[in-house]
């Protein structure tokens, strides 16, 4: 410990190597200077120690892929492929300009001056996602010492885009039902009265559809499917409690009978929603039957550069081949695609109506899947006649009497 001519005290210590390094600042109180001190012999001590050196030449992206690599949930497990994989991409594309910055190099106005260009490029919403992976990853690279700061705002990590998703109204539901495919008709019936998630339903098979002495299905939800790094894996559901047994509506017994009789092979493990083969998901498929019944019903549709809308307009072109044996190409973009209603929004229609209907936040959170539902569900046990009463408080929704000013797209 010295003092220097200015009054301030400047702290050293002998690193493991032999060598003496000088902190690269100086301090207006002995106190401070010999509290730092303390900290590094302490990292010594401990060896989680790093040489200054080696501080100062690591760059960022290296130090991101090992955060990946040992990120881990609140409880300790690792990270869910499709986590993994959001992950991932964001360090990949969104956080590609910082690459081959060493860490100490990073500022806050170059931060700013980053985020200000990704949401120019790819919207508030991937900016904000892209900032709040990056503030993750610095403040635990400020946690190892790496650096003395976390230089990501905490404002840049909110993604305020203007628009707001929404459950769909029971007439739009109603259109979308009737314009869809008639093979991903069921699929939107799970969404919207059964609260599946969009992987859930796409993870079923002939034998996980029951039908009960009563008259009515039971879906049993025990894994689902994912596309990551562009291969399908199957694992268990989102949460512990996204496995549970869905009760449907009596009035859909019909529909998923016509689907199983119609759709399905004849095997217990076949795909509800095979694409091609028996064995294989929907996905390329299901998206442009997705989209064409939601332009009919008016809850997507595409915008000019002046923000108007334009009609009429159908988003997978069908006069040339597409990869996926003649699926068709997206069309160019000659404008901006405005969603309201996503795949999503199905399970909050599912949530709102059954809470308009009289039934309590516990049994539609158990009956949705969702895990807040567990410190509740010590106390309180539903039987299967409590959740058939629950699913028959959703009501087939009914087109309007007059007919839509949507044209439907021919299928």
């Amino acid at each position: 410990m010295s003092a220097k001519p200015s009054g301030n005290y400047r702290a050293s210590y002998v690193e493991p190597d032999g060598q003496r390094h000088v902190a690269s600042k100086t301090y207006p109180a002995k106190v401070d200077a010999e509290t730092w001190l303390t900290e590094v012999q302490g990292q010594i001590r401990r060896e989680v120690w790093k040489s200054p050196y080696v501080i100062q030449a690591e760059t960022f992206g290296p130090y991101a892929t090992t955060w990946l690599a040992q990120r881990r949930t609140k409880k300790g497990e690792t990270l869910r492929l499709r986590t993994q994989e959001m992950y991932q991409d964001v360090i990949t594309r969104g956080l590609a300009r910082f690459r081959s910055t060493r860490m100490t190099d990073l500022t806050v106005t170059m931060i700013r001056k980053w985020h200000a260009d990704r949401t120019r490029d790819s919207g508030a919403a991937q900016a904000g996602l892209e900032a709040r992976t990056l503030r993750a990853i610095l403040g635990t690279a400020a946690a190892d010492g790496v650096i003395a700061a976390n230089p990501c705002p905490s404002e840049l990590t909110r993604s305020k885009t203007g628009r707001l998703h929404r459950p769909p109204t029971s007439e739009e539901l109603a259109v979308i039902l009737d314009v869809i495919a008639p093979r991903f008709k069921l699929a939107v019936q799970l969404a919207a009265f059964g609260g599946l998630r969009l992987s859930e339903w796409r993870g079923l098979r002939r034998a996980d559809l029951n039908l009960t002495a009563e008259g009515h299905y039971v879906a049993s939800v025990t894994e689902q499917a994912l596309r990551v790094a562009g291969e399908w894996i199957t694992g268990d559901p989102k949460s512990d409690a996204g496995v549970r047994e869905v009760a449907l509506p009596s009035w859909l017994t019909d529909d998923v009978t016509a689907h199983l009789d119609t759709h399905v092979g004849p095997f217990p493990k076949n795909l509800l929603f095979p694409s091609g083969g028996v064995s294989e998901y929907a996905d390329m498929a299901w998206l442009r039957a997705w989209d064409r019944a939601r332009i009919a019903a008016g809850v997507r549709w595409l915008e000019d550069a002046k923000g108007k809308r334009m009609e009429g307009t159908d988003p997978w072109r069908r006069d040339k081949p597409g990869p996926h044996g003649g699926l068709g190409q997206r069309i160019e973009k000659i404008g901006k695609w405005v969603s309201v209603v996503r795949e999503h929004d199905l399970r909050a229609y599912y949530a709102t109506t059954l809470l308009k209907e009289g039934a309590s936040t516990f049994v539609v959170q158990r009956a949705g899947g969702w895990s807040d539902v567990r410190a509740m569900a010590h106390y309180v046990k539903l039987t299967n006649g409590a959740d058939t009463a629950t699913a028959n408080l959703l009501q087939r929704p009914i087109a309007p009497s007059q007919p839509s000013n949507v044209v439907a797209l021919a299928r």
